[in-house]
């Protein structure tokens, strides 16, 4: 048997009439570097295209200065910094201790460093900081007071496009745990926030500001980053979005983390951002669908394709799937019954998932239709076939169902069709003129009979029974105790068998034609005498 392929259309971006949507910000994984810069501070906008340092206005250095931005690049220094290197720390000695450690990139090649606290002090508990390999050599600390005062910084970008009122957009941005190991501090006051002027560097002191989107858990994790996402619907001519914590320190969430386990803090504050997302809600929604449900064929493979509409418009995208059956690949084949369901994803966080049910070949089926059918002319005549909610029953009238009526001599044909197969069985109808034909004589069913043996009324002789008949007997527990179609008045009281059956009453249907097409039924008790 050839195999079904069932397929539908695996639409991808850019098929058709689809249109693509956009992330808002430029430049938003900070891979278009001006220039090489590593533990380095100073304006953004020196070291990376479209990101800029917020300006501050010149009545506001009273509240202080405010700290540079520390961009960090996979193509800058690749032999002396690579990615996931341990910096060796040199306190005047020969000695040397592990201190920090630089993150992958979430996307792209480089990322941000930001500072988020202004100053701070903490108290230094009891312990000693040992710098390896010199044994002996170390830094004792005893309850002393670390004060910190470093300055914040912000990110801040021109939008591609200003926000549209009333439409819903997302802001998505991934943090992670400064790379120094020095960094003890674990922030929960991230966020981002949408202005329609360019943000002011030190507008958080003056008044308070509520970013358009904060992140609800402390970032410990130095080597996971951390995805930060909200929505909000735009109040309209939105045009900049400026990342970093916009609240005062004594209003921001924090606490300390010990930076080694001798349970010693030292001074940092610098957490990194990376892969800068703002989008409208609606074009990271799609929506997937496998085939429905349907019947896997004895012999047959059937290959299963995810289908899934056009709706995430994100540019620059990675697709992937993931089927139950552990494949990673856009469709399977499969030969066995059983569920299936396959899961796409965009970018490795945008994902819809579908299930369907493969049943195993229907069973075989049986019309239950007699061969032939007699009838009067002008008369009706049912059909009756056995009904299959796994089939389409056709007849060859054009009808779907599993009764027909008809009024003509002739074949008539029923198809029952399934996925598998298709069965017809038919039945030849006969209808005669009855109006030419003699009137039967009366059929008489006698109330008893005895079986001895003796030659009288030894059978149940039923006169004037037309030859196309059927008989039944039930005992009085509902018991058949004997049926035959074509009854011939030989039944002399005995079971399927052949055992005598016990003296006593019994109940009968005789069941016969008097004319092709004219069915009569006659019930009622007949008694086994000795």
């Amino acid at each position: 048997m050839l195999g079904r392929l069932l397929t539908l259309v695996l639409w991808v971006l850019g098929f058709g009439h689809s249109t693509y949507g956009q992330n808002l910000i430029p430049n938003h994984d900070f891979s278009q570097k001006k220039t090489c810069a590593f533990m380095t501070s100073g304006k953004l906008e020196t070291y990376v295209h479209n990101w800029f340092t917020p300006p501050h206005r010149a009545a506001d250095t009273i509240y202080g200065s405010h700290q540079g931005m520390r961009p960090v690049f996979d193509t800058c220094f690749p032999g002396t910094y690579p990615y996931g290197y341990y910096f060796d720390y040199v306190p005047g000695t020969s000695c040397v201790r592990n201190v920090s450690y630089k993150p992958y990139p979430k996307e792209g090649n480089g990322y941000l460093w930001l500072s988020f606290i202004d100053s701070f002090s903490y108290q230094q508990a009891n312990c000693y900081m040992q710098y390896q390999p010199c044994s002996g050599n170390y830094t004792h600390f005893s309850n002393i007071t670390k004060d910190y005062s470093h300055g914040r910084s912000f990110a801040e970008v021109k939008i591609i496009s200003p926000l549209a009122a009333s439409n819903e957009y997302v802001i998505e941005f991934y943090c992670i745990k400064g790379v120094e190991k020095s960094n003890n501090i674990a922030m929960k006051s991230v966020g981002a926030l949408v202005s329609q002027d360019t943000f002011q560097h030190f507008d958080y002191k003056k008044s308070i500001i509520v970013p358009t989107v904060e992140h609800s858990q402390y970032i410990y994790d130095d080597k996971n980053w951390q995805r930060i996402i909200g929505s909000f619907i735009a109040t309209g001519n939105e045009q900049f979005l400026t990342v970093g914590n916009f609240r005062t320190d004594a209003q921001s969430d924090y606490h300390f983390t010990p930076s080694d386990t001798n349970g010693c803090f030292t001074i940092g504050t610098v957490n990194c951002i990376d892969a800068v997302y703002l989008y409208l809600h609606t074009d990271t929604l799609f929506e997937v669908m496998l085939p429905p449900d349907t019947t896997l064929c004895l012999g047959e493979d059937l290959e299963l394709f995810a289908w899934h509409d056009d709706g995430f418009k994100l540019e620059d995208s990675v697709k992937t799937f993931l089927w139950s059956t552990g494949s990673t690949d856009s469709s399977i084949i499969v030969n066995t019954p059983g569920q299936y369901w396959v899961r796409v994803e965009y970018n490795h966080r945008f994902w819809d998932s579908d299930t369907m049910y493969i049943e195993p070949q229907v069973t075989p089926y049986s019309s239950g239709l007699a061969t032939y059918e007699e009838g009067c002319q002008g008369d009706a005549i049912t059909l009756n076939a056995n009904p299959d909610i796994e089939r389409i029953l056709l007849w060859n009238t054009g009808l779907v169902a599993n009764q027909i009526t008809v009024r003509d001599s002739g074949y008539y044909w029923l198809s029952a069709i399934s996925v598998c197969d298709t069965m017809v069985d038919s039945v030849l109808v006969n209808l005669i003129n009855c109006d030419t034909l003699t009137p039967p004589l009366p059929v008489y069913i006698p109330n008893a009979f005895s079986p001895n043996g003796d030659g009288v009324n030894d059978f149940w002789e039923i006169a004037n029974l037309p030859e196309k008949n059927e008989v039944i007997v039930w005992n009085r527990w509902g018991q058949v105790m004997f049926n035959k179609k074509g009854y011939q008045s030989d039944w002399s009281g005995t079971d399927k068998k052949g055992n005598k059956l016990p003296l006593g009453v019994y109940v009968y249907k005789v069941i016969y034609w008097e004319y092709p097409g004219i069915q009569r039924i006659q019930q009622g008790w007949v008694t086994i005498l000795e």
